[in-house]
Parts: structure tokens; sequence; C-alpha cells
């Protein structure tokens, strides 16, 4: 069964929520994880969550292309002393593509929200676009943290970096898409390191390439992985979601 590691499932394009992860479970999915991108989209998938013990999980975190409170960070913190506890810090790191917010802005909160998860042993959950010097210069001083660079975009960069300090990589619809360096990096990365996401409703797998993903498209990018990888599917699943469990402390 399959561990979708970042959705956004609490945006109304999924209304009734809680309808469409009652479906999703039932289709088979092992367990969810619900991606937050700031204090309210994190408390929504809190709430998620806290629905669907056991099977939904959730990250609280301050994504980089937005702007927050002066007092976010601070408020994250508070989310990790109720329960049910995030099971990771993000996502968060480093945006220069769309260019919405001061680079020094996004490394002071990418760095707040790292010693945020070294605090309390969580891994982070990293956004990376077109910033890969940007993001390797800001965890490269976290060697003891864990990081899972999630829609991994292929940069050999990252990939090298990664690699040699156990991170996880995401791969997403993206990997549905042709890459050069993300099939290289599907086809090589360790087993243990691979984890599957659909960043629903962002990026769809091909051949629903342009519309909203969902949860369900996940097979899709599977399967393309896989058959890079040189591996069955069911056996793809297993050990992704075992990576997942083992990633994120499930």
């Amino acid at each position: 069964m399959f561990i979708d590691t970042h959705s956004h499932l609490y945006f109304d394009h999924f209304s009734p929520q809680r309808e469409t992860i009652s479906r999703l479970l039932r289709a088979g999915f092992a367990a969810l994880i619900l991606i937050g991108i700031d204090l309210e989209t994190s408390h929504k998938a809190r709430e998620l969550a806290r629905a669907f013990p056991g099977r939904i999980h959730f990250t609280a975190g301050l994504h980089p292309a937005y702007h927050h409170p002066p007092t976010a960070l601070r408020e994250l913190a508070g989310f990790f002393e109720e329960e049910p506890s995030p099971v990771a810090v993000g996502e968060c790191g480093i945006d220069l593509h769309h260019q919405t917010t001061p680079l020094h802005y996004q490394q002071e909160l990418f760095a707040g929200q790292i010693e945020l998860a070294r605090e309390r042993h969580l891994p982070v959950v990293v956004h990376q676009r077109s910033a890969p010097a940007e993001v390797l210069a800001v965890v490269s001083r976290y060697p003891e943290v864990r990081f899972i660079f999630h829609c991994f975009d292929g940069s050999p960069d990252i990939l090298a970096w990664g690699t040699s300090h156990q991170a996880y990589f995401g791969f997403a619809g993206n990997a549905t898409y042709g890459d050069p360096d993300i099939e290289h990096a599907a086809k090589n990365l360790h087993p243990s390191y691979v984890l599957l996401e659909t960043d629903a409703p962002f990026l769809a797998p091909h051949p629903w390439r342009g519309r909203p993903s969902h949860p369900a498209m996940l097979v899709a990018t599977a399967e393309r992985v896989a058959h890079l990888r040189a591996t069955s599917l069911v056996e793809f699943a297993a050990q992704t979601a075992s990576n997942a469990r083992k990633a994120f402390s499930l």
C-alpha cells in the first residue's frame, strides 16, 4: 500500500476533505502526510490528522514564497507542544523562482525552522526551487538533521550532498516529465532513501500534466519510477512505504 508523503488536502479543491481522505484510505493508501505551508494550513492539517489517527499525519511549516507574521516562528513552535504533534518541520526552504520574498528573509526563516527541528529531533521537509546553491548553503550547517528534499528536481549538487548525508528524496509528478536529471536520480538512488509524493493539487503526473493533481494519481509516478529502477510496482510500493515510516518515524 502506498504512502503519499506530501500533499495539501486541506485546500478547498478537495472539499469535502474528510470524504476525500476516507475514499483514499479505502482505496488502499496506508497513510498520507499533509504538509503545512503557513500557520493556518498547518492548523487545518492537524485537524484532519486528528480525525484519522494513525493514518493521516501532518507537518507544520512556513513556506518561503509567502510572507508570514513576525511572530510566526514562535507560533510555529507551539504546534509541537500539542497532540497530535507534527511528524516534521516544513515545508520550508528557499524559492527564487517566484521571487515574492527577499532572499535574506527566506534564509532566516529556513534556518529558524531547521533549528526548531534540531531541538526536537525531527526531520525537515525542504522546498527548493531555482535555489540549489542557496539551499545547500543553509542545510550544510546542520549535518545532524534529517532532510527530505521534496519534489526533487534532479539538482546534481543537492543529490551529491543529500546522498552523502543520508537525506531522503521525494519523487512527484515531475518524475514522469522526461527530465534526465530527475530520471538519473530516480534510477540510481539507494532504495532506502526514495519517497513517493504527489504535492497535490500541484504537479500532476503524465498524462494529467497541467491539471490539478490528486493522491489517486500517485500510482502513475510510482509506475514510472519503478520502471526506471527495474523493480515491480508491488515491491516499490512496499519499499517506499517502509522508507516513509522510517523518515517520518510513523
